[in-house]
């Protein structure tokens, strides 16, 4: 049985390679997936909104680094009405509530 944490760091690589490869559509796939092949015990929703919130994290680091995130954030969370960081956490709160709510379907469909 592998712990939580690697569990979290290893979803986490999956949500972000999908996400470049498919688009935010991959989310809920992912999320999913794990859902239908995690253990009941392994709290797969919680796992997965770590792992997607973690993902989007270092996607979002990652084009802080080389992009011009910090103009998108400032413009965005203005037309929003928020501060560059509430328009942040939105940002990653939207992939992990998506994963988290996948995963648990995932876990209530699969067979027993």
């Amino acid at each position: 049985m592998r712990r939580p944490a690697s569990q979290v760091l290893l979803l986490s690589a999956a949500f972000a390679v999908m996400t470049v490869a498919l688009g935010w559509v991959a989310v809920p796939a992912v999320a999913l997936l794990w859902g239908l092949v995690a253990r009941r015990e392994e709290r797969p929703g919680l796992v997965a909104l770590l792992g997607a919130g973690l993902g989007w994290g270092w996607l979002l680091g990652w084009h802080a680094v080389v992009g011009e995130v910090g103009e998108l954030v400032r413009v965005a969370g203005g037309v929003m009405g928020l501060p560059g960081v509430g328009f942040v956490v939105l940002t990653l709160a939207f992939p992990m509530v998506i994963a988290g709510g996948a995963a648990v379907v995932g876990e209530a469909v699969k067979p027993k």
